[in-house]
């Protein structure tokens, strides 16, 4: 089912999910009296205290503490989530923080191997308070924690989407769809654009078989087929050559279903195929549809590519270009673009204080009650509802990558449970 996404034109405080922060600070009522001379630059001082007492008075309820421990904060994705949540929290607080507690970021560096996510998460867990996590982009990273996390029943959000995670643990949230439902849409856009026996190309993982799995399912119940399943291995693999010709040449195919990450074998792949002038449709997961990805492989090698992505810049909505606004206008912000990575951890924050705001409460039993309220809330990268495989996205968007390299976003497709 595809339906047009209407986003809701508001402020900027209300476009980017604080209304759950509170009411702002109340004014510290400074009206002057002329004729009494009241305004002199003691009482203002006196005043601007006073205030400020004000301010913390309101903020004196049980904080909300979210603790971040996912990836290293040396490296760009775990530094662009500290500086996101900062900045979500500041604003936060700002507007009157929530429950009439303040938001608390705490940073733990997640590593940059699975041991490391393991001991990032144990320390996450035990921070005194805390309310909810932020974790991992790797699924076999959140899988390998879910005892840890069902032991202390603490809320974690993950970037990562395989469909286990929710079976492995009643705790683990996305914001994003599961695997089942990117490629069940992946499929469907195959079948839009006349493909009828693909090639399913995926990264060596349980999450890629799982895909490559639920894809052949899916064309294989719509009447058609998978010509051939390929996997390629990320840890060892430099040189994707063999991979590339081995998928070009299965008889009878008509297009590639592609799972990869967007680094080295995504990259690699997309410019193989057009070295080799491959000819048929490519279909790519979202990984494939951002700005840098393009910008990092090359215009012409990407043109043409379909498929679907959670959130480009080029979105023209109120929220979006809000989002990007308080970002590039915040100086805690030292990057140059926007990225999907930056509105997801924004929108898993909000999310966090959207269920606080529900349940009335800031600790972690009220987050997760909370969480299992939320219903149709307006985040950035989409809209927001609870759903029993603990996913949140209630769209996503049709995407083709266009000759100049901007990627055109149409259709939001409402994402099927």
């Amino acid at each position: 089912m595809k339906k047009r996404f209407l986003a809701v034109s508001v402020s900027l405080m209300l476009a980017l999910g604080l209304t759950g922060c509170g009411q702002g600070a109340k004014d510290s009522g400074q009206g002057g009296n002329d004729s009494t001379q009241a305004t002199t630059d003691q009482a203002q001082t006196e005043a601007a205290g006073s205030q400020e007492q004000t301010e913390k008075a309101e903020l004196n309820g049980a904080p909300l503490k979210i603790v971040y421990c996912g990836t290293s904060l040396s490296q760009e994705n775990g530094d662009r989530a500290k500086q996101v949540l900062e900045i979500a929290a500041k604003e936060c607080n700002a507007a009157g923080g929530v429950n009439g507690g303040e938001v608390v970021i705490e940073l733990i560096d997640g590593g940059n191997d699975q041991q490391a996510y393991i001991d990032a998460v144990l320390k996450a867990l035990e921070v005194e308070g805390v309310s909810a996590v932020i974790g991992t982009f790797y699924s076999q990273y959140a899988l390998a924690c879910a005892d840890y996390v069902n032991e202390a029943q603490i809320p974690v959000f993950n970037v990562a989407t395989n469909f286990e995670m929710a079976n492995a643990s009643d705790y683990y949230f996305t914001n994003r769809c599961v695997d089942t439902a990117f490629s069940n849409t992946m499929a469907q856009i195959a079948i839009d654009n006349g493909v009828k026996n693909p090639v399913t190309l995926f990264y060596n993982t349980s999450n890629g078989y799982n895909d490559s799995a639920f894809m052949k399912a899916y064309m294989e119940d719509k009447g058609f087929s998978v010509a051939e399943e390929i996997a390629f291995d990320n840890t060892t693999t430099t040189d994707y050559t063999s991979i590339v010709m081995q998928a070009m040449n299965v008889a009878d195919s008509d297009g590639i279903l592609l799972h990869a990450t967007a680094n080295t074998d995504g990259q690699s792949i997309i410019a193989l195929l057009h070295q080799y002038g491959y000819a048929h449709p490519i279909i790519s997961n979202s990984n494939l549809f951002s700005d840098s990805f393009v910008k990092n492989v090359g215009v012409d090698a990407c043109a043409g590519m379909i498929g679907f992505a959670e959130y480009t810049t080029t979105q023209e909505n109120e929220a979006n270009k809000a989002f990007q606004e308080l970002m590039f206008n915040n100086s805690s912000f030292s990057y140059d673009t926007v990225s999907w990575i930056d509105a997801s951890f924004y929108d898993d924050f909000s999310l966090i204080v959207e269920a606080a705001r529900l349940a009335g409460g800031n600790d972690k039993d009220s987050i997760l009650d909370g969480l299992t309220k939320i219903k149709g809330y307006d985040g950035i990268m989409t809209s927001y509802s609870y759903h029993e495989d603990h996913s949140y996205a209630d769209y996503i968007y049709l995407a083709v990558v266009q000759e100049d390299g901007t990627i055109e976003v149409s259709d939001a497709v409402e994402v099927t449970h």
